[in-house]
């Protein structure tokens, strides 16, 4: 697809996007936000070694596409690469519910197959509908899609807390392979009415079967990585850091003629990493502090810290389609088009307002403080998001070539698992020293928000300095 669709049928495959991208992300967020609780309270884990468990997942969620783009480039087209991936999740997800932790691994890494694939598939067909100049309309579409998107979320986290109440985990996995499963169904039926009219490359049986090849042979590397997630973890870290390096070494030899391009690519790159690595890293911290230091009961009812991501998901649900309308008629009757890089400056300077009011009330006021500092917190922090999330997608189409998208959009993805790796040595780090100092613990809280707060400053400057050079080199700052 190169984005010579007509309008209908353009318009038909992104609101079949929107649902497909919402039940892959439930199923997804459903794992995320239940499998340490699963590891601890079903089969005893420690819970360092569940935490390990959940970095190492998280990790290859992110990592695993660069594997898939390359498959989508190569052998299948990314709708099917979809499907394929998607059946393979829906087997993990079942094996999931025999009750023993040598299956579950395996049910992990069976379910790894589809995270692999689906973001990458999604972006990829949304990047390809539409021409280099459809900025805006490009834009747009991603803003709606990351919205599908907080949408699962929302949704997997208020399915993960009803089953999570009555611990009732088989049929919690179970509701995972059925989203999973729908969110398949949908892509075939796209493909069918619509992706299959535009689409050039074509499903090959030798193709598929090697994919399927591929896919077995990373089950079986999975698996060895979670038996010994203890081990792992750090050594994953290492690899990924150097091929990512290698990576974007390659992609800037190789082509010579787009090296300033690249340049401003990876710029974005690194300030992607910084803010993923803060993201990442306040859940974790976040949810111990408002379990240790924030009042979450008010008369009978007793608020979970679980449910502060559900204010994530919601604000982000309702601001991202607003954002798409607001950027479009900025364009439309203002002719002013808000550039990727605007975004990200917007985004971090929100992010640093929301941890600097948390960072105020922590100083302030007297432990227990209000939860209402935290929710409002959780509210800037998905304002933040919902500027540099998709504007970092849609940046692959407003500065690179055709050929390179779907590496580059891999090598993006990769950089949240690195984030994520990144984001668990720190809380690690982090919180011995809360274990060791237990007097003194609202104060090494105080230390780690205030150390994001730091990183996140320090990005702002970095991009608010770029300015210059990238309005001489490319002209992508309004």
């Amino acid at each position: 697809m190169n984005g010579t669709q007509s309008t209908p049928d353009r318009s038909m495959l992104l609101g079949f996007l929107f649902f497909i991208r919402l039940g892959a992300v439930t199923s997804y967020s459903v794992m995320f936000s239940t499998l340490s609780l699963y590891l601890v309270n079903q089969y005893e884990l420690k819970t360092y070694i569940a935490s390990d468990v959940v970095g190492i997942f998280v990790a290859f969620v992110y990592i695993l596409p660069l594997i898939a783009s390359v498959i989508g480039q190569r052998l299948l087209p990314f709708s099917s690469l979809f499907i394929t991936g998607v059946c393979w999740q829906v087997l993990g997800a079942l094996i999931l519910t025999v009750n023993d932790l040598e299956w579950v691994y395996w049910g992990l890494s069976l379910f790894l197959m589809g995270s692999m694939v689906s973001s990458i598939s999604i972006n990829m067909l949304i990047t390809q509908s539409y021409a280099t100049h459809e900025v805006v309309e490009r834009k747009s579409a991603f803003l709606w899609n990351y919205s599908g998107m907080n949408a699962g979320f929302l949704i997997g986290y208020v399915i993960s807390g009803f089953f999570q109440l009555r611990h009732n985990y088989a049929m919690l996995f179970i509701c995972v392979a059925i989203f999973s499963a729908l969110s398949a169904s949908l892509m075939l039926l796209a493909s069918y009415r619509i992706i299959a009219k535009i689409e050039a490359q074509k499903t090959k049986i030798l193709n598929l079967l090697a994919t399927l090849l591929i896919m077995g042979l990373l089950v079986i590397i999975i698996h060895s990585v979670f038996k010994n997630a203890y081990l792992s973890k750090n050594l994953l870290l290492e690899c990924s850091a150097i091929f990512f390096v290698l990576a974007l070494t390659y992609l800037y030899c190789v082509n010579k003629q787009h090296r300033s391009i690249l340049r401003i690519f990876f710029s974005f790159t690194l300030l992607s990493t910084v803010f993923w690595s803060i993201y990442m890293l306040t859940p974790t911290s976040l949810m111990l502090f408002v379990q240790d230091y924030v009042k979450t009961q008010y008369g009978v009812i007793k608020i979970p810290p679980q449910w502060l991501d559900i204010i994530d998901a919601l604000v982000l649900v309702l601001f991202t389609p607003l954002l798409a309308k607001f950027f479009g008629k900025l364009k439309n009757s203002y002719n002013y088009e808000v550039k990727t890089p605007r975004m990200f400056q917007v985004g971090f300077f929100i992010y640093i307002a929301g941890i600097g009011m948390l960072l105020y009330a922590m100083h302030y006021y007297q432990a227990p403080i209000s939860i209402l500092w935290v929710a409002i917190y959780m509210a800037m922090q998905a304002f933040a998001e919902g500027l540099i999330g998709p504007g970092g997608y849609a940046l692959m189409g407003d500065l690179l070539p055709e050929k390179m998208r779907s590496f580059a959009t891999a090598l993006w993805m990769m950089t949240l698992g690195i984030a994520g790796l990144i984001a668990s040595s720190i809380s690690n780090i982090a919180f011995d020293s809360i274990l060791q100092y237990k007097h003194n613990g609202l104060g090494s809280y105080h230390q780690v928000f205030f150390f994001i707060f730091i990183l996140g400053l320090t990005a702002l400057l970095s991009i608010t300095l770029m300015q210059g050079y990238l309005t001489k080199r490319r002209g992508v700052i309004t």
